[in-house]
């Protein structure tokens, strides 16, 4: 035997054996994903040590309106393994299995779902707790006479999965931190990938920036103090970029009617200042005529109106006014465009998206546009983009052709 047969004899011996080996993985993968338990013991709380990782992860979150959508997600994922609430699923025996399973199912179509016996199981525990306690983020139910229940699915958005994700590495670390996850499994789970968000985008503009800003010009032309306050939430999210919470959250003290901007703390608890328009600063001027004859103390600048007109002012513990409800922002965006787009979702971040786009438009860079509004990541900024498609058709047309 020469050394050219010897070395083939080798290389054949080693492809069959990788072979050999990429078929045992496969097989081993398929008995992990089947032999998932159905449920998880629930966690017991009669010892010191033994605390419930949920509750400490949950108590961690700063924001309440954080908190309450991380217990949302908790909650599902615990019906997806077969427990009432996160509060009685055992986390320490949660596995990166687990973890792939949960994003596997929430991704998965109808079609997948009935193919494969172990999401099929998945989607009974899920549809089952959801019914019994209460409407899952996406799941609904239906009843058809005396036929069988039938569900009503659509897959998870993008968004939403990686939600789901980063709720439960959130678990897997504080698991890790009680120490009752191990360091193998928690590394595991902390392998798995998310989705990427470039290439989902909100699409086209629902309104214009002209359109948005002849509805603000109702509101104030309106000469009610609804129709200024809906003005100033208008004027906020379009023409300076707040978020929903960042626009409820603005107090008296958070203008700088000198300097003309806006100081407050912004998601993630990070301070911000945003230039103000004098379009927007006029609204806010007369507006806040309005809010400080209502009540001269300092606290929340956004506050309730009544169906007389009349301004509601509620105090805090400190004498301060407090702020309105979480849904004012909203209900003012839907009242004002409601009758201009039947049937399409519209919400404050649509604003949002059109105060992005038009700078965009206008030349200003993406950095800059990220800075403005609070993004960390300039490929968040991109998502808000309705206007990029257009770009690139006029950018395209640019390009000399003889």
């Amino acid at each position: 035997m020469d050394l050219v047969d010897g070395f083939e004899i080798g290389l054949s011996w080693l492809r069959k054996t990788v072979c050999q080996y990429r078929q045992q993985g496969d097989e081993m993968n398929t008995l992990l994903v089947s032999a998932l338990p159905a449920k998880l013991p629930a966690v017991k709380v009669d010892g010191a040590g033994n605390v419930n990782p949920a509750m400490s992860f949950l108590r961690g979150r700063r924001s309440l309106k954080t908190k309450n959508t991380m217990a949302s997600v908790l909650n599902s994922v615990a019906y997806m393994l077969s427990e009432s609430s996160y509060e009685n699923l055992d986390w320490s025996g949660f596995t990166a299995d687990h973890v792939n399973l949960v994003m596997r199912f929430i991704r998965s179509t109808i079609d997948e779902q009935h193919e494969s016996p172990t999401l099929a199981g998945l989607r009974e525990r899920y549809f089952t707790y959801t019914t019994t306690h209460k409407s899952g983020p996406k799941g609904r139910r239906y009843r058809f006479g005396v036929e069988p229940e039938e569900f009503y699915w659509e897959a998870f958005s993008i968004n939403t999965a990686n939600l789901y994700l980063a709720a439960m590495k959130g678990i897997a670390k504080e698991c890790y931190r009680l120490r009752q996850l191990h360091e193998s499994e928690y590394l595991r789970i902390k392998d798995v990938s998310g989705y990427k968000t470039s290439g989902h985008d909100r699409g086209p503009l629902k309104v214009t920036a002209a359109h948005v800003l002849s509805v603000i010009n109702e509101c104030v032309d309106s000469g009610t103090n609804i129709g200024l306050r809906d003005a100033v939430i208008l004027s906020l999210l379009y023409g300076a970029g707040l978020r929903r919470a960042e626009v409820r959250g603005l107090t008296m003290q958070s203008i700088n009617w000198d300097a003309k901007e806006l100081n407050f703390m912004g998601k993630g608890t990070k301070a911000r200042v945003v230039p103000l328009l004098p379009k927007v600063m006029g609204v806010l001027k007369e507006w806040a005529v309005v809010r400080l004859k209502a009540s001269p103390v300092g606290g929340a600048l956004i506050v309730g109106v009544s169906k007389g007109d009349s301004l509601l002012v509620r105090y805090d513990r400190n004498d301060l006014v407090k702020p309105t409800g979480y849904n004012v922002t909203y209900d003012a965006v839907q009242r004002r465009f409601k009758s201009d787009l039947i049937g399409v979702s519209f919400g404050p971040h649509e604003l949002r998206a059109v105060f992005g786009t038009s700078l965009l438009d206008n030349g200003v860079p993406i950095n800059t546009v990220a800075d403005l509004m609070g993004h960390e990541n300039i490929q968040t900024t991109r998502i808000y983009d309705g206007g990029k498609e257009k770009r690139k058709r006029d950018g395209i047309a640019l390009l000399p052709q003889g």
